[in-house]
Formats: structure tokens, C-alpha cells, sequence
């Protein structure tokens, strides 16, 4: 599935997308997907992530994390996606 990575006044560089790759591989790995995306932007001297997750069982997840560090905020967002994929996954 693609991966819509989006930077706004930021651009993409290859080491950022393959670092945002590498934790969305690990978890499409977990979870089928039908569309993934990640925008981020710089707001003052935090990086704020946005995620969006669809799969087809549950719907859309977003998860959104702040951090001085922009691959520990991408870290961090996977993260949350993951705890709400595996609590959507055991509800059903």
C-alpha cells in the first residue's frame, strides 16, 4: 500500500522518508491497511506528526504526537497507532 508522507514548508528529504517508511512497513506487517498517510509540520521548535491509518475491519485511525525530535514524534505516532489497531483488534 502506499504512503503519503506530506511536509508542510518542510521538505521530504530520503532519510526522513525511508525512517517513516521502515515504522509503517513494520506495522502494515500487523495490520492490512487500504490507505496510510503522515503529514508533519514545525511549530516553533517542536515538530507536531499527524497520522491517518485505513483499514478496511474498523475504519480510520489518527493519531497526532509533538516532539522536539521529528523521528521521535514519528516513533511516538506509530506507536499510538499500534495500541489503537491492537485495541480495535481485540474488541472484535
Amino acid at each position: 500500500m502506499a504512503l503519503v508522507i506530506t511536509g508542510h514548508h518542510i521538505e521530504v528529504t530520503e532519510a526522513i522518508r525511508e525512517n517513516i517508511t521502515k515504522h509503517f512497513d513494520k506495522l502494515n506487517d500487523r495490520f492490512p491497511c487500504i490507505s496510510q498517510k503522515l503529514s508533519f509540520k514545525k511549530e516553533g521548535h517542536e515538530f507536531k506528526v499527524t497520522a491517518e491509518y485505513k483499514t478496511d475491519s474498523k475504519g480510520i485511525h489518527v493519531a497526532q504526537a509533538t516532539n522536539e525530535n521529528l523521528y521521535q514524534a514519528v516513533g511516538d505516532v506509530v506507536d499510538k497507532l499500534t495500541r489503537m489497531l491492537r485495541e480495535s483488534k481485540e474488541k472484535r
